[in-house]
């Protein structure tokens, strides 16, 4: 049966009751007694004894009512009203929050109940979590007139990580934008932010005891304009920075912790260290002075694995466990190339001395002196599924990304495991193999003619060839988002939703009631929410031809268009592409009049050429407008292949643009 509920995920269990109930201006929200002292004490040591179920109150709370505050903001500003907090029960209108008097043994700590009936929505919980996740299932479920159908909703997740991963080191991302992003990770239900730090084009975290860490490994002094597989090696000759203070950090950790999110770091080694070799050469295999990366792909920069470079990592590491609460830290191990190793003459007398037969022994050696060091900090390790090459330390957690085959070879040691198959949770593969969309780093191997919201949803993390057993290891998995080719907000939120909704119904819902059709209407109320914030959010609907430029040169020029199509729409999405590759075009701004008057604007610059950059302008704020009279006005020039440098009389082709609905 299919659910006038609109909840993404979908709930365990809905039944659908008699009536509704509608918020009005006298709704209360009330808090028993437990529930507010539930989070009365502080409970630092206790996060992630329970897969990051417990949620600590922020600073200057001083019972879960300041908490729950910050909880119900979102559903008082969809449904516009009041929604005031006590203690006092009214005798109708009322939304309850209470302790679970259920004795069900299986129980998760994030499980929750909520029955809505005319007079009343009680929501009960035996943790923080649930009564968190109620709430958004409750923001989702009620439409903006405050109204919510009658049901009896049980609920708790499939897995225990639900995550997301985002790559800060290639480009450095605001706090707001993390802020944003932890948002719709908790309006989704996903409970694990992998925050990926060092990389070779960027160390982004303050480590006080090596400042040269961040005064030379955060900065960068120029990127690679294209794909350098595709024949782009210019740079943009524009220099990229930034990284996260120790303050920064713990206000990103109890952002996250207030929305029953655990934040993992991820300090990646022995590879992918070009950054912190270029601010500390004798960290590297040959002391040689260098840069930090300036380019996208694999770098063959390595830490040297003398005891001095574990040394320094050691110090590294005991600042990240002052920050990061965590039981597990992520150590990074992949695509670690050794061929520096193989040229040295210490190294291999240090395999001599080790007892080490390869290289492959040596990573090993290196990440399980890593994993001792974390292991008598009371902490665990999780790393890439290539630190099983040469022996993984015995209680590492494997992120199975090359394949889910290296997933089922680690379940089959009886080590634990995170799915993130690339082919099914990689969210930098674009939806669509089309000239009109942006730029990837994985353009030149998508795995799938199309990898977008149905390919998500169709994912399975328990490959059928698992044992019950191995089942059990599968801890449960997380979207992956790589950012070489997203220096905005806007590509980050763009690649990343509404694919991401459809990974977290994959890992929050039981497989057999799991529709495709189904999801899409129950996605309406999600993206209705990323309207009104103006998220950036790729549209569903099919790409319409809009219209060709006339040829113009590198003075800027505007051209005003008109649209047509029949209906009404909240939202346009336009994207450009050039006819021809030489040269570029740029876009400085699209503008969009309506019929009656109304005005938006998207100001950004976006590049299209032999490559796409940043050249998606997404132009209202959600409310219905006719798409008929409607007027588009693009400011566009001619350029060369390098941003910023301009041409002498560059005459550039014919520009396209097309647009799709929200």
């Amino acid at each position: 049966m299919k659910n006038k509920i609109n909840i993404v995920p979908l709930p365990r269990i809905i039944e659908e009751l008699q009536g509704s109930f509608i918020i009005e201006n006298k709704t209360v929200v009330n808090i028993s007694p437990e529930v507010s002292a539930l989070l009365m004490i502080p409970a630092a040591e206790e996060m992630g004894r329970e897969e990051g179920s417990e949620i600590i109150l922020k600073e200057g709370c001083s019972s879960l009512a300041d908490l729950i505050e910050g909880w119900i903001e979102p559903l008082r500003l969809k449904v516009d009203k009041l929604l005031p907090i006590a203690v006092k029960k009214s005798k109708e209108n009322i939304i309850i929050l209470e302790m679970t008097s259920s004795s069900d043994s299986n129980n998760s700590p994030e499980s929750y109940e909520m029955k809505v009936e005319k007079e009343r929505i009680v929501i009960s919980a035996s943790r923080a979590a649930g009564f968190f996740y109620a709430i958004q299932s409750l923001i989702q479920g009620i439409d903006d007139s405050g109204e919510i159908e009658a049901c009896r909703i049980k609920d708790k997740p499939r897995f225990p990580w639900r995550g997301l991963h985002l790559d800060c080191g290639r480009f450095f991302q605001p706090l707001d934008e993390i802020k944003l992003f932890l948002d719709y990770m908790a309006l989704h239900k996903m409970n694990i932010f992998h925050w990926h730090l060092t990389e070779d084009q960027g160390w982004r975290l303050e480590i006080k005891q090596y400042p040269l860490l961040t005064e030379i490994g955060s900065q960068r002094k120029e990127t690679v304009w294209g794909h350098v597989t595709l024949g782009g090696k210019e740079d943009d000759k524009v220099p990229h920075g930034g990284f996260y203070s120790h303050e920064d950090v713990r206000g990103i950790v109890s952002y996250a912790r207030n929305r029953g999110i655990m934040v993992v770091p991820e300090i990646d080694l022995p590879g992918h260290s070009r950054a912190a070799i270029a601010a500390y050469p004798e960290l590297g295999v040959f002391g040689r002075k260098m840069d930090v990366f300036t380019k996208w792909g694999v770098c063959k920069d390595i830490y040297s694995p003398e005891e001095s470079t574990i040394s320094f990592l050691e110090n590294v590491m005991k600042e990240v466990l002052e920050l990061f609460p965590s039981p597990w830290i992520h150590i990074g191990g992949d695509e670690a190339v050794k061929d520096q190793w193989k040229q040295s003459g210490r190294v291999r007398e240090l395999l001599k001395e080790r007892g080490l037969k390869d290289n492959h022994e040596m990573q090993s050696w290196f990440i399980k002196k890593i994993a001792s060091i974390l292991k008598d900090k009371g902490r665990k390790i999780i790393g890439w599924d290539e630190i099983m090459e040469g022996g993984a330390p015995e209680d590492a957690v494997i992120m199975a990304w090359r394949h889910e085959k290296q997933g089922i070879a680690a379940a089959g040691q009886g080590l634990p495991v995170l799915m993130c198959p690339c082919q099914w949770t990689y969210l930098d593969y674009r939806e669509k193999r089309s000239p009109f969309e942006p730029l990837t780093i994985s353009t030149v191997n998508e795995p799938f003619k199309e990898a977008n919201l149905k390919h998500f949803y169709s994912w399975n993390p328990l490959p059928p060839v698992l044992n019950e057993e191995e089942k059990k290891l599968i801890m449960g998995g997380q979207g992956q988002i790589w950012t070489e080719y997203m220096p905005g907000s806007s590509m980050l939120q763009y690649m990343t939703w509404p694919r991401a909704s459809a990974l977290a119904e994959v890992l929050w819902s039981p497989a057999e009631k799991r529709d495709f059709t189904d999801f899409t209407k129950r996605l309406s109320p999600v993206l209705s929410l990323m309207d009104r914030r103006g998220l950036v959010y790729h549209f569903q609907g099919e790409l319409i031809e809009g219209g060709t430029l006339d040829p113009v040169e590198n003075e800027w020029q505007e051209q005003s268009f008109s649209i047509n199509q029949e209906g009404k729409t909240g939202r346009l999405q336009i994207l450009l592409k050039r006819k021809g590759f030489s040269n570029y075009s740029q876009i400085s701004e699209i503008c969009l009049e309506t019929a009656e008057g109304r005005l938006f604007k998207d100001v950004h610059e976006g590049y299209t050429g032999k490559f796409n950059r940043l050249n998606v302008y997404t132009l209202g704020n959600g409310t219905a407008f006719d798409l008929k009279g409607c007027r588009l006005t693009i400011r566009s020039r001619a350029c060369s292949q390098i941003p910023g440098k301009d041409g002498s009389k560059i005459k550039t082709s014919r520009l396209q643009w097309s647009f799709r609905k929200s």
